[in-house]
Parts: C-alpha cells; structure tokens; sequence
C-alpha cells in the first residue's frame, strides 16, 4: 500500500513541477515524508520533509515553512537528536510573526526542551526568560507555570539553591 502511495505521490509531484504548483509539491513532499515514516524510514523521511522546506523557503510560504521546520525538529527529538531539534526550532522561531503568541510559545516551549535534552541550561534559561516575559501580560498560561517549574529544577541541578527557591516560589504563587 505504501509503494502504491509513493508512486501516485511521485506522479503529483512530477504534474506539480511541470504545472508550476508549488504548494501543490510542498503537500506532495510532505504526504510522501509521512508514508516514509510510517515505514519507518527515518532517511527519507527527512529528505521528503527537507524537500517541502525549501519550495516553501523559495516560495516565502512563511507559515507552511514554520509547520515544516517544526515537524522536523519533532522528528530529531522523538529520536533524542535534541541540538539538531533545537536548530530546527531555531529556525521555525526566527520565522513566526511577532504577534503570533500561541505558535511562539509553543514553539519556543520545545527549543528549551530540546536544549535541555542535551544540557545546554544556559540557552534554555534564556528561552524560558522570553516565555516569562511573553506570558506576563497573560499570567494564567499553563506555560508560565511550566517555565517557572523548569527554570527550578534547572538551577536545582547546579545547586543554585537562592534560584531554584525563587522559581520555585514563583510557580507556587502562580498555583494560587
């Protein structure tokens, strides 16, 4: 079943190039990167992922370049590959509009997880700052208590014991 997806998906592909259809090919890349998943080929997977981001970078599809770096970060980190995660979030970061809050959180929620999964605290300190700061205005985000627990145990780690109480303080404050 999967050959037969690959297939019709390669003749979209090919009717997309001679039809100058790129959204059309960023779709098409993308469906055939999921049918590869599934197979657990994780090679060509990326490839057909990889595909997609530069049509949609090439294309300046912002949005549909935001998705895609995101899925590929997900990919490394379900497979604990956290820097290579971190960068591809990086990336998804430097795209999203400044006024889109929701995405910019959640996306800088999973750079400071991935940071955190190859012990670079001081870069996830600094993301979970800006999560602080972006949640200010809207204190009742789950986020923000997820930001104040982390940042406690992150300096819980290094034995700042004056940090990890500040935070940890923090978080039961916001609990209340």
């Amino acid at each position: 079943e999967y050959e037969k997806t690959i297939i019709e998906l390669l003749e979209v592909v090919n009717s997309g190039i001679q039809d100058s259809c790129p959204k059309q090919l960023i779709v098409a890349y993308s469906i055939q990167a999921q049918s590869f998943e599934k197979q657990l080929d994780i090679e060509n997977t990326l490839v057909g992922y990889l595909n997609a981001i530069s049509l949609a970078e090439k294309n300046s599809f912002d949005s549909i370049s935001i998705n895609l770096y995101k899925t590929v970060g997900d990919i490394f980190f379900q497979r604990q590959v956290y820097p290579k995660a971190a960068d591809y979030y990086a990336q998804a970061l430097e795209l999203i509009d400044d006024n889109d809050t929701e995405q910019r959180l959640l996306i800088l929620e999973d750079f400071c997880l991935a940071n955190l999964g190859f012990n670079n605290d001081n870069k996830a300190v600094m993301a979970y700052h800006k999560i602080l700061e972006i949640t200010e205005s809207s204190p009742t985000l789950s986020v923000r208590s997820r930001a104040y627990f982390q940042l406690s145990e992150i300096f819980r780690k290094q034995k700042n014991w004056d940090k990890a109480i500040k935070y940890c303080n923090s978080l039961v404050d916001f609990m209340r």
